[in-house]
């Protein structure tokens, strides 16, 4: 079979990755507002610069946008999929594990899905603007439903709560001990997705989300300094475009932007005087913009593209010159049928975490 070159528009992206990422990378900084919270689960999308609004749908994607849940059913074309998966990411001095279970049916009227993840986070040691400590523990639960518009199963919409809890021993000896903390929140997410892609998974599709949106963790033991600490608040959208070469490879570019509607938090006390006085908003001084970047290429075994080796590279870019996530990053993945496995090697972040692995399982 005669190979196609690889298009010129391809080329460029990758070029782009490659040359203008590592340039714009500033210093890390770990004044993110509750950056921990943030720490996605979805290994493929970390393999193409965390581009996840409007990228594949598997088990482990509904972290950012479980609207996309109804993807794998291909706009009702399978009357009905579940779906079982599981990632572990290594962190600086600690491990993230994941497990998420999402369910699409199209057997309805109306097309629906169902979305749920735990997350469980451990770290010996850990900042988060002047709250300090040791041996931090962070349970991460959620659920969210995800409908069709009526009449437009290609539309979907959803729905996530979502309960943070963090555990933690401060830096504060009292009473013979240090002091213990476990401050909790309640959040939601907001997401919609449109899958444009014909029959042959070949088109355009995009997502949005307002993400973590809830009142502020309040930090501090009985007895103690209480401190506001935002919740990392954020509004985003994505698309990708797809296509399918004469070799039956596929390819797909992809971007995502987000804002921030947190406010940094600060790493002094002459700081948090006035960040305490402060509400959420679109335009904080220094609250950022991230945009992610990725292409992926699918390779089948054979005629079916649910048997292949998938290959990604993407750029996540932070702005301002304390970028807390920046770099290249790169992944791999294997399609079994029913089964998959990733690999993914992740830019830089405040939780100096590179490596991710996960698998799922559809029936």
């Amino acid at each position: 079979m005669k190979r196609q070159p690889i298009p010129v528009f391809l080329q460029l992206v990758v070029a782009a990755i490659l040359l203008i990422v590592p340039a714009m990378a500033g210093a890390q900084s770990t004044n993110l507002p509750l950056s921990v919270v943030n720490l996605v689960s979805d290994v493929s999308s970390a393999g193409r610069g965390n581009t996840n609004f409007a990228g594949e749908a598997d088990a482990n994607s509904g972290t950012v946008n479980p609207a996309k849940t109804l993807w794998v059913i291909n706009n009702g074309e399978v009357p009905s999929m579940t779906m079982f998966g599981a990632s572990f990411r290594s962190l600086n001095q600690g491990s993230m594990y994941t497990a998420a279970f999402s369910h699409a049916d199209a057997k309805s009227e109306n097309s629906y899905g169902l979305y749920a993840s735990v997350r469980y986070i451990k770290s010996d040691s850990q900042a988060i603007g002047i709250v300090s400590g040791s041996n931090f523990r962070t349970l991460i639960p959620e659920f969210g439903f995800v409908q069709a518009f009526p009449g437009n199963p290609r539309l979907t919409f959803s729905f996530v709560a979502r309960f943070v809890n963090i555990s933690y021993t401060t830096q504060t000896f009292k009473d013979g001990h240090y002091q213990e903390d476990s401050p909790s929140a309640l959040e939601g997410d907001v997401s919609f997705a449109y899958n444009g892609k014909d029959e042959d998974r070949n088109g355009f599709a995009f997502g949005v989300a307002l993400k973590n949106f809830g009142l502020p963790m309040v930090f501090g033991f009985d007895g103690g300094q209480k401190t506001k600490v935002f919740l990392p608040i954020d509004i985003g959208g994505g698309a990708s475009y797809t296509w399918t070469t004469a070799e039956k490879q596929q390819i797909d570019v992809l971007l995502d932007l987000h804002k921030s509607l947190a406010p940094n938090t600060p790493n002094d006390a002459a700081g948090y005087a006035s960040y305490q006085s402060l509400s959420y908003g679109m335009f904080h001084p220094g609250s950022r913009y991230t945009a992610g970047i990725g292409v992926q290429l699918t390779r089948p075994f054979n005629d079916t593209i649910e048997k292949s080796l998938v290959f990604r590279l993407g750029g996540l870019l932070d702005s301002g010159i304390h970028s807390g996530y920046s770099g290249i990053t790169a992944g791999i993945g294997l399609r079994l049928d029913k089964i998959r496995f990733d690999i993914a090697y992740g830019a830089r972040n405040p939780y100096s975490s590179k490596m991710q692995f996960g698998t799922s399982y559809a029936f």
